[in-house]
């Protein structure tokens, strides 16, 4: 009668082992774990079961360790953890998804480093609105980033201050005062050395202002301007020319 019962459990926990790797191969850990330690009361030398079981505390042990480095920032530990997870059941949803979010967060930080460096680059080059537009950008990526805000505040400042200096020379260009709007210019290259466009407008400035007070002046003073401005006898003739037939 015992030896008729014995029989009858033969092989039950190796049925038992199978369920439970299905149910270990859909993910669901606490039902594939309640079959396996059912197999091991029959019997408790069934490696198949004791493995599937270590597997499982594997697995539980993995994702909580990958979900405290995911929310404390460590993406890459994180992800090296739910990677893990997949090595031991592929087919695990949960480690997939968290696979998949980790990876859209590194690119996503990726790509705010790499906007960032741009940003500095350009505004190291005097290019500010470009590099304004590079932490607009990581803005908009995470709108904390204190970093990208604080940069973009000090580039909005110097280009307020540029655009308010072009526009106090060009005043003075229109009123003919070519000296304060050269300082006014001047004062821009400080803020931006690379700036060509005000380097050549002061460069112009300079070149013409000779023309201008030739032509506001009359005959009479025309020998003392030549005498302390020296200008060339080239730049002489032309003009000469030019008021002699006006």
């Amino acid at each position: 009668m015992v030896f008729g019962f014995i029989k009858k459990l033969t092989g039950k926990d190796n049925d038992l082992v199978k369920e439970g790797d299905e149910l270990f191969n859909r993910g669901d850990y606490d039902k594939a774990l309640a079959k396996y330690k059912k197999a091991l009361k029959i019997n408790k030398n069934n490696g198949d079961a004791k493995g599937g079981i270590n597997n499982i505390n594997k697995i539980k042990s993995l994702k909580e360790e990958g979900i405290r480095s995911f929310s404390n920032g460590n993406y890459n530990l994180a992800l090296n953890k739910f990677e893990d997870v997949l090595k031991l059941n592929p087919n695990d949803k949960e480690a997939k998804d968290k696979v998949n979010e980790i990876n859209i967060e590194l690119r996503r930080l990726d790509k705010i480093r790499t906007l960032k460096e741009e940003g500095k680059r350009l505004s190291n080059n005097g290019d500010y609105t470009n590099a304004l537009k590079k932490f607009e950008e990581v803005l908009k990526l995470n709108p904390n980033d204190k970093e990208a805000k604080n940069r973009a505040n000090e580039i909005k400042s110097i280009l307020n201050k540029i655009n308010s200096l072009i526009s106090e020379a060009e005043n003075y260009l229109n009123k003919n005062e070519f000296d304060n709007a050269i300082n006014k210019l001047e004062e821009v290259l400080k803020l931006n050395p690379n700036d060509d466009k005000v380097k050549n407008k002061i460069l112009e400035i300079k070149n013409n202002i000779w023309k201008f007070e030739i032509d506001k002046m009359d005959i009479s003073n025309y020998r003392k301007f030549i005498i302390n401005t020296k200008m060339s006898l080239i730049k002489i003739k032309k003009h000469l020319t030019y008021m002699l037939r006006s």
